[in-house]
């Protein structure tokens, strides 16, 4: 699917998908810009995302989160 179709497919704006790729919070697609096909991994990550915000976590924390850099063990 193209980004249109995902866009379309989830209920968002083009312009967030575009800050998430940008800002690393999914994998950029292989290929043009315009035209790149979106996969599975890519509607995963956009639902993940808004998961994790609706349920209060800003930009910066969801980084950490799906990052997996956040270790309870580390906290001490």
């Amino acid at each position: 699917m193209t980004m249109r179709e995902l866009t379309e497919a989830l209920g968002v704006a083009q312009r967030q998908v575009r800050f998430m790729l940008a800002e690393g919070f999914a994998s950029a697609p292989a290929g043009g810009r315009a035209h790149a096909p979106c996969g599975e991994q890519h509607v995963n990550a956009v639902r993940g995302y808004y998961g994790l915000q609706e349920l209060g976590f800003a930009p910066p924390s969801i980084r950490v989160l799906l990052q997996g850099r956040l270790s309870l063990w580390n906290l001490g």
